[in-house]
C-alpha cells in the first residue's frame, strides 16, 4: 500500500541522485530542493532511507582532522556544527582533533561534510601556492587567508539558505536531548582552544575563498549515500 508520503520520499531520493551531478548548478539546485522537501514534510534521512524513527543515541564522532596552528579548521568545524544540529569540541593530545557531538547520524554527516570541505580547501590552496611560486610571490599565510574567506562565503551560503527556507532553519535546531547531554559533558573540559584568526594580507586569496565558499557543493552532506 502506497502512503501519501511515499511519492515525496521518491522525489527526494531522485533529487539527491541529481545532487551528485558533475554540473555544479544542477547539483546545488537539486540538493537545496531536497533539503526544502525534508523540512516541509518534517522528514529525516532515516525516513528517506526506509526507517521510521531517527536515532536518539547521543554520540561522539572523532574526525581525522587535527590542527595546531591551522586554527581555521576549528572555525570551519564550528560553522558546520551550527548548521548540522551538533556541537563540536577539540580532543587535545599534542594537537587538537576535531570531534562532533550529537545524534549519531548528525555527527556522521557533519564529519563527512567537514572532512570534505577541508580536503577542498587544502586542494585549492595547493593550486594557489603553485601560482604564487611561479610569479615569485610569497605564499606565507596564504592558506590562512583563503580558508578565512571560504568560511565567510560558506556562512553566507548557509544564511541565505535559511532566509529562503525558514522551515529548514527549524530543522537545524539541536534536539533537547543533545543540548542537555552536552551541557553535562562540557563540565569535564579542562581548558578551551583558541581558534581566533588574523588576516595576513592575501586579499585576492581571501576573495577567492569567499567565492568558493558561496559556491561550495556539499556533495557529501545529507545525501544518505
Amino acid at each position: 500500500m502506497i502512503t501519501e508520503i511515499e511519492p515525496v520520499i521518491i522525489k527526494i531520493k531522485k533529487l539527491f541522485a541529481l545532487s551528485t551531478s558533475s554540473n555544479e548548478n544542477e547539483a546545488q539546485s537539486a540538493l537545496l530542493k531536497a533539503q526544502e522537501l525534508l523540512a516541509k514534510y518534517k522528514l529525516s534521512m532515516r525516513d528517506v532511507n526506509g526507517h521510521t524513527m531517527p536515532s536518539k543515541d547521543v554520540s561522539k564522532k572523532f574526525t581525522d582532522i587535527t590542527f595546531k596552528k591551522a586554527t581555521w579548521k576549528g572555525l570551519l568545524a564550528s560553522l558546520i556544527a551550527d548548521n548540522f544540529s551538533v556541537y563540536v569540541y577539540y580532543y587535545t593530545r599534542g594537537s587538537n582533533r576535531v570531534v562532533f557531538y550529537g545524534l549519531k547520524e548528525d555527527t556522521e554527516t557533519a564529519a563527512e561534510v567537514f572532512e570534505y570541505a577541508v580536503e577542498f580547501i587544502t586542494g585549492k590552496v595547493r593550486q594557489l601556492r603553485q601560482r604564487y611560486y611561479r610569479l615569485g610571490q610569497s605564499a606565507k599565510g596564504l592558506e590562512n587567508d583563503y580558508a578565512q574567506g571560504f568560511i565567510v562565503g560558506l556562512k553566507q551560503k548557509f544564511d541565505q539558505q535559511k532566509r529562503e527556507n525558514q522551515e529548514w532553519a527549524l530543522v537545524l535546531v539541536k534536539p533537547q536531548i543533545v543540548i542537555d547531554s552536552y551541557q553535562e559533558f562540557e563540565k569535564s573540559f579542562k581548558r578551551s582552544v583558541d581558534v581566533g584568526q588574523k588576516f595576513l594580507g592575501h586579499s585576492s586569496a581571501w576573495q577567492r575563498g569567499v567565492e568558493d565558499g558561496r559556491n561550495f557543493v556539499m556533495i557529501a552532506g545529507r545525501l544518505g549515500k
